[in-house]
């Protein structure tokens, strides 16, 4: 009877400290840097348990590769738990975070138990690798008792947050099997981040790649697992604001884009003279580049949309009245700061594609600024707007070329003309829809300088003339006759009576399309 009431009040205590959590006024945020300084301690108090060596004998650059990784590795392991926790109790996400992240002081625990019980001298962590063969069911099942890489202190401070698991799924009012079977799910989560070196070398083995386990592996592992994380709890955290931001991600202005991308990839592998295939088992990084260049595009895209839209909101009143700050399904305040989010997320993804992928991110994101905010706002001048569109297309055909060449030596000088010329001409095309709503503002868009109907003979014709161009710089006879067709049918798109935009849009990017598929052929035989 005694013991029912000790858990009784154990679980009593525990459901108050929760609410605590849950509803106090603290801002979020605090809750958020509460959990990466509680990292950052952890960190520190590691290097000092290793027993193969300080971390602080190591290299700057080293230094920095080992506690990002370290770092990246615990908010992954943050954001598995907060899915598990919402799918067991669907508690809202926002309060789960704010028991996660205060949470994850615990993670202070492992070294401090590792120097106390070692006399100071501590013990190596370590994951499960590859090159260290073990019996990875036994050690699942005996609370990895077979591998001094997971440590006394590892295993106490998992005991305590399966404990805190536990507790928390009872709060929440599961009964004790469901609560043993989620924290059951937590310890394989756990256990599964402990042997994730093995599960990237055997699927990069399957897939055909070189693998040699490596801090630089590890940071991108983590990298993809957050964005992935992200996404989906973004999702749950707020469906409404999501779906919002989908409705007005400009789809086929994004894709474009990407196309643009992989365009550059493939020339460059073509002046490689390589096959994809050969150049991705060779350099495997290079697909990995390309993932987070084309991640870091989407985050772009949201960064200038967002302030793109709060620059326009006079001028949407107009011609776009569905956009979300003026229906009013998102708060401005909130909206810039998803904007500047997006805009970090951007650099972090294009910075780990190298160098090169964070200036031409960095390029496009400020091209787009400098076209929709004051005070410069570029898009108020006739043409010059236009050019932001085929610089940005253009920069990124570069950043795919050097991501496959490594270097611009033997790059089609035609690009050059074709974008600067034909796309910036065509890139009109997007201020068909808004004639009125720039005339309203004195916007000096093709459109309303030289009226409407002309405008569209300029942009079908530059349309044509451009994909003509683009057939000088591939000797193809039915790359040209598919490229002239489209121009045709994109020229006779454009000059409908009542056009609508999407038809030569989506056009446009089938012929990307045709372009992309001649380049892989050409690489394939």
């Amino acid at each position: 009877m005694m013991g029912v009431n000790s858990i009784q009040k154990i679980r009593t205590v525990f459901s108050n400290g929760i609410h605590y959590l849950e509803n106090s006024n603290i801002p979020g945020v605090n809750f958020f840097l509460s959990g990466l300084f509680a990292v950052i301690l952890r960190n520190f108090l590691e290097s000092f348990s290793q027993r193969s060596g300080n971390y602080f004998d190591l290299s700057a650059v080293r230094f920095a590769w080992v506690f990002s990784h370290f770092t990246l590795s615990y908010l992954a392991l943050a954001l598995v738990y907060i899915l598990i926790l919402y799918y067991a109790t669907k508690t809202k996400i926002e309060k789960i975070m704010r028991v996660v992240f205060p949470g994850m002081i615990v993670l202070i625990v492992a070294p401090l138990v590792d120097l106390i019980t070692s006399g100071g001298r501590g013990h190596d962590i370590l994951y499960f690798l590859p090159a260290q063969p073990v019996d990875l069911l036994k050690n699942f099942f005996t609370y990895c008792s077979d591998y001094p890489g997971i440590t006394l202190g590892i295993r106490v401070e998992v005991l305590i947050i399966l404990t805190g698991c536990f507790l928390y799924f009872l709060a929440k009012g599961k009964s004790i099997v469901l609560s043993l079977a989620y924290t059951l799910l937590a310890y394989s989560c756990n256990f599964i981040m402990a042997c994730s070196p093995i599960i990237i070398y055997q699927f990069l083995t399957v897939s055909g790649f070189s693998y040699q386990y490596s801090t630089s592996y590890m940071i991108n592992f983590y990298s993809l697992l957050i964005l992935v994380l992200s996404i989906w709890i973004a999702w749950l955290a707020d469906k409404t604001l999501f779906t919002v931001f989908i409705r007005d991600s400009r789809f086929f202005r994004v894709l474009h884009y990407q196309l643009m991308l992989w365009f550059g990839f493939l020339l460059g592998l073509l002046s490689a003279d390589q096959s994809a295939a050969a150049a991705w088992r060779t350099h495997g990084a290079m697909l990995l580049d390309m993932i987070f260049s084309m991640a870091a595009i989407c985050f772009a895209a949201i960064f200038t949309i967002v302030f793109n839209n709060i620059s326009d909101r006079e001028i949407d009143r107009i011609n776009c009245p569905e956009r979300p700050l003026i229906n009013d399904t998102v708060n401005l305040k909130v909206y810039e700061k998803i904007g500047y989010g997006a805009l970090f997320a951007a650099i972090y993804f294009s910075a780990l594609a190298g160098v090169k992928a964070l200036f031409v991110i960095l390029l496009v994101s400020g091209l787009y600024y400098l076209y929709s905010m004051p005070p410069l706002r570029v898009k108020r001048v006739f043409l010059l707007s236009k050019l932001v569109i085929s610089g940005s297309s253009l920069a990124l055909v570069i950043l795919g070329y050097v991501i496959a060449a490594d270097t611009l030596r033997q790059f089609p000088a035609l690009l050059y003309p074709i974008f600067l010329i034909g796309v910036t001409l065509s890139a009109n095309i997007i201020d068909l829809k808004d004639v009125k709503g720039d005339s309203a503002f004195y916007i000096k868009t093709l459109p309303v300088v030289v009226g409407e109907t002309k405008a569209r003979m300029i942009i079908g014709l530059s349309f044509l003339l451009t994909y003509l161009a683009l057939c000088l710089a591939f000797h193809s006879a039915f790359f040209t006759f598919a490229l002239a067709a489209a121009g045709c049918m994109q020229f006779y798109l454009i000059n409908q009576k009542h056009c609508q935009e999407w038809k030569p849009i989506l056009l446009h990017l089938g012929s990307m399309f045709i372009v992309l598929s001649y380049c892989l052929w050409k690489l394939a035989v």
